[in-house]
């Protein structure tokens, strides 16, 4: 993702249009979501999202019928905080 000019993105999805993947980071996150600083991306089986840094929290979120598995990540030199929501039947590596 790595463009800073892509602003307040709350969600991606990458259903229904073969298998993909999206590589961020943590500046990604941060780029993408100047609100909430959380990014829920969806997808189907097959998809899969790079994350170097981000932590299993162990938690899971459903919000209108779709469960995601909840990663965090944080910066210690600035205090910034995200959580990516990846849908369930995506792989995060």
């Amino acid at each position: 993702m790595s463009d800073r000019r892509i602003q307040d993105i709350e969600v991606i999805d990458m259903t229904g249009s073969g298998d993909n993947t999206l590589k961020l980071n943590l500046d990604d996150l941060l780029d993408a979501s100047t609100s909430t600083n959380i990014l829920k991306v969806l997808g189907n089986s097959g998809d899969k999202v790079n994350a170097a840094g981000f932590s299993d929290s162990t938690i899971d979120k459903t919000v209108d019928g779709i469960t995601y598995d909840v990663y965090t990540h944080g910066d210690a030199n600035t205090g910034a905080n995200v959580e990516l929501w990846v849908q369930q039947e995506v792989v995060l590596f």
